[in-house]
């Protein structure tokens, strides 16, 4: 049983590294919406291979037993199918070009989607065929098979960000093949002697896939194999014809592409005036194929750039040189290819603090092209270097971490377009953007210092939404900190399609704003379309290079933002209730910023007045809420079919009726929804206090899963599943929730300050006597089916996995309208629900 036990955990592991790959895949080849859609049609590959299997087991097997060695093989001709299956699976997948922006208009694309869906559920299908029969065959082992499935998704778990970050996600998913393989050859071993030659194929064969992926075998002269993941249609990396010459750095976080040298304008988060409007030589830059930066050739040479101070995101620096202040000591938070650095130092600053969360990035500008900016962030690489430090983080944690104070602290531009693994995702979210957030950055400011964000703000006539938002922020923000008036501290620069937002730690002075209306003169830019000093909404400065029209507009979007600044919290709270996009101040707990789109907006036409696509970054219609409520449609009717279609089998093979199982169906449905629910949520709540996505992501997942594994290994040893065993398992579950959801809101953000390691012991800490208690109800659960109704065990399964794939997606539509912290409370009271039903199939009597 040992090379079985190793076979699972092989395959368990590959299956969740499969998943984590693919969601770096699919943000590549496709727009990140649909990267949360892995987890759904990897679930329902591995739900629908349980439901299938109950059926055969109830029909046509079921007066043939499958002995031990028959089991064996078909795991491992199951194992080998699903490595197999994973290389044809990308092959096809990058074939079909997919037009996101075009998904509503053309039906065309429609069906390669679907198409894609069912190519990349195949081999998830025979993966989960093989995990299903492991834990149904074997369930007088069902503690430690359990141990292994999740030891091994542990350790896929902590692999993938390794794999990702060192082979990119192509070679990866190759990876994952090579596990495959192996897998099977571990299966194959303990079947009949005569399957011994397909296991060594298959072990020669997925020794050769990894060898190959990782590129071990380049000693031997063989070339790599590292599929290239082509960029959607509608990236601006996507071209008819391939672009020779592109270096790619891979990351877990965003694949980083650099092109070769070439003109460029100024690339940044905001946009340059007419007096900067020459083009520089530079090589562009891209993450997953979109989000533009650019690295300057010898930026670190600030004569060769007398355009810097032409940029708009130089607004801060503009107001402070008016008041004649020393100067600025300056937090950058989001590198990019060092633009916002090289502002920084142009505009005299004495200290420029850069923090940059995507490891890839920090490789670019501090190794592998660090000669090419000049050594803009190497020690004594240049004359202002020793002003210059570059830290590896998230910008809130950092800031929250460490004591220093700032003049400035900018934020250009900064997205989080990245989806998180297995479960963990988010439509865009970012921690950058909620009112703790700027309360967070407000108290890191020097009197009278500035938060600037730079946000689109988009021309007329289309309706302002970011920038909006952005302002009910940190109004709200100031508010929280007892500040009365926050419209005078507030003002909003506008230069075409992009706008400043500045937060002032004091009230703005005159003399700031009559130099930024000069700047906004000499620049052609809008200008102030909030002026926190102005006598209201109308007092605006007529500009010549403005057009009337352009002048009527700036005076109606100035009226906008008075309603929030100036207005009484009635008159806002009716603003905001009626304004056409969700300007609602987001905050940790949802912090859903670039979820302004009302679902209401899907049915009514009110946003989609035309239905035009002109925007790849701001389209009319919600795209990410139509993918989310797509997925949770097609995941509820599948699952739906491939839960009740096993039931017509099982009633007339085994005359079950379904009254009578409806609580096994309640406890193993409460246990998948429930055990998402609670990762997705612990994911995200541990962002701030590790401090990065991706640690989030590897401590979370590791401890919850290999806690989970040991604690089915405990409750196989320790429990019986009685009556009062679940009372008190299910005591231990909801005390241990609620202890999570206070430590969260109450103990970590004290915490914040310690260094890493102590951060991640006490992270561990917390969250594994919970995964421990959390891996005890399902090998309980199967091991009573077992001796009650062992022909329910795959369909046990089955609905442990598709009530999984349906709280992936509801989880997020909940948490995005009611916050985290809720979608916690509803796993409380899921476990309740179950484990209640369950005590009470317990007592009643066996047929």
């Amino acid at each position: 049983m040992r090379l079985v036990y190793i076979g699972i955990a092989l395959l368990a592991g590959s299956i969740l590294l499969l998943e984590v790959a693919l969601t770096r895949v699919f943000a590549i080849m496709l727009w990140h919406h649909l990267s949360y859609m892995v987890i759904s049609v990897a679930m329902l590959g591995l739900g629908g291979a349980g439901a299938i299997l109950t059926c055969v087991d109830s029909s046509a097997n079921a007066s043939r037993p499958r002995t031990h060695p028959r089991a064996l093989r078909i795991l491992s001709i199951a194992s080998a199918l699903y490595g197999l299956s994973v290389i044809g699976a990308l092959w096809l997948a990058v074939q079909i070009p997919i037009e996101m922006l075009n998904l509503l208009d053309q039906k065309s694309e429609l069906l390669k989607l679907g198409l894609l869906y069912l190519i990349i559920a195949v081999p998830f299908f025979f993966g989960g065929a093989a995990i299903s029969l492991a834990l149904t065959h074997f369930v007088s082992r069902v503690g430690r098979v359990y141990f292994s499935d999740l030891l091994g998704s542990a350790m896929g778990a902590c692999g993938g960000v390794v794999l990702l970050a060192s082979l990119g996600s192509g070679a990866t998913v190759m990876v994952t093949a090579g596990l495959g393989l192996i897998a099977a050859a571990c299966f194959g071993w303990g079947a009949e002697r005569s399957l011994r030659s397909f296991s060594l194929a298959c072990l020669v064969a997925g020794a050769l896939v990894l060898g190959s992926a990782s590129g071990w075998l380049n000693a031997a002269g063989l070339p790599p194999w590292q599929p290239e993941i082509p960029f959607a249609p509608g990236k601006e990396l996507h071209f008819d014809e391939p672009i020779e010459g592109i270096d790619r750095l891979f990351s877990s976080t965003a694949e980083v592409q650099i092109l070769p040298e070439t003109g460029l304008p100024g690339i940044s988060g905001g946009e340059f005036g007419k007096l900067g409007q020459d083009w520089i030589r530079g090589r562009f830059v891209a993450q997953d194929g979109t989000a533009p930066t650019a690295l300057y050739r010898q930026g670190a040479n600030l004569d060769l750039y007398p355009q810097l101070d032409d940029s708009q995101t130089a607004a801060p620096y503009v107001a402070l040189e008016a008041r004649n202040a020393p100067p600025p000591k300056v937090l950058v938070i989001g590198v990019g290819g060092g633009l916002d650095v090289m502002i920084a130092l142009a505009m005299g600053a004495q200290s420029v603090t850069a923090v940059e969360f995507n490891e890839a990035m920090i490789e670019m500008v501090t190794d592998r092209y660090a000669e090419y900016i000049g050594g803009l962030f190497s020690p004594d690489a240049h004359p202002l270097a020793d002003r210059v430090s570059l830290f590896h983080g998230e910008g809130r944690s950092w800031v929250r971490s460490h004591p220093d104070r700032f003049d400035v602290i900018q934020m250009a531009g900064v997205d989080s377009f990245t989806a998180l693994s297995t479960g963990a995702y988010t439509l865009a979210e970012s921690y950058l953007y909620t009112t703790e957030a700027v309360k967070d950055f407000y108290d890191k400011l020097e009197d009278g210092g500035f938060l600037s964000y730079s946000r689109f703000i988009m021309r007329a006539p289309r309706t302002p939404r970011e920038t909006l938002r952005l302002v009910s922020i940190a109004a709200q923000a100031l508010r929280e900190t007892g500040i009365a008036e926050p419209g005078l501290q507030i003002a909003v620069f506008q230069g075409w399609h992009w706008a400043v937002t500045l937060v002032k730690k004091g009230t703005f002075q005159a003399s700031e704003i009559q130099a930024l209306n000069a700047f906004a003169d000499r620049e052609g830019f809008v200008g102030l379309t909030y002026n926190p000093l102005a006598a209201g909404p109308n007092d605006l400065p007529i500009r010549d290079n403005l057009e009337k029209s352009d002048h009527e507009a700036r005076a109606a979007r100035s009226g906008l933002f008075w309603k929030l600044l100036r207005g009484n919290a009635a008159e806002r709270s009716s603003f905001i209730d009626q304004y056409p996009y969700d300007i609602t101040p987001s905050t940790d707990n949802a912090p859903f910023f670039f979820n302004y789109y009302r679902y209401g907006a899907l049915f009514s036409g009110d946003v989609n007045a035309s239905s035009e696509m002109e925007s790849r970054y701001h389209p009319e219609v919600p795209v990410g809420h139509m993918v989310l409520l797509a997925s949770l449609a097609q995941v509820s009717m599948m699952a739906g079919i491939l839960i009740l279609l096993p039931l017509f089998f099982l009633r007339r093979s085994h005359s079950i009726q379904i009254a009578r199982i409806a609580p096994v169906f309640g406890y193993f449905a409460a246990l998948g929804a429930g055990f998402m629910f609670v990762e997705i949520a612990l994911m995200q709540k541990m962002i701030l206090f590790l401090g990065h996505p991706t640690y989030a992501v590897t401590v979370v997942l590791s401890t919850l899963l290999g806690g989970a594994g040991i604690g089915s290994l405990l409750g196989d040893r320790l429990l019986q599943l009685t009556p009062a065993s679940l009372v008190r398992l299910l005591a231990a579950l909801v005390g241990l929730l609620v202890l999570e959801m206070a430590a969260s809101q109450w103990l970590l953000g004290a915490l914040l300050g310690l260094p890493f390691s102590a951060r991640v012991a006490i992270a561990i800490g917390l969250l594994f006597p919970l995964a421990i208690t959390l891996g005890m109800p399902f090998p309980l659960g199967m091991r009573l089916l077992s001796d009650r109704n062992p022909e329910l065990l795959p369909w046990a399964w089955s609905i442990n996995a598709f009530l999984s794939v349906l709280s992936s997606t509801l989880s997020i539509i909940l948490a995005m309208a009611f916050g985290f912290s809720t979608v916690l409370w509803i796993a409380v009271a899921l476990y309740i629900f179950g484990f209640w039903g369950m005590r009470s199939w317990i007592r009643t009597p066996s047929p």
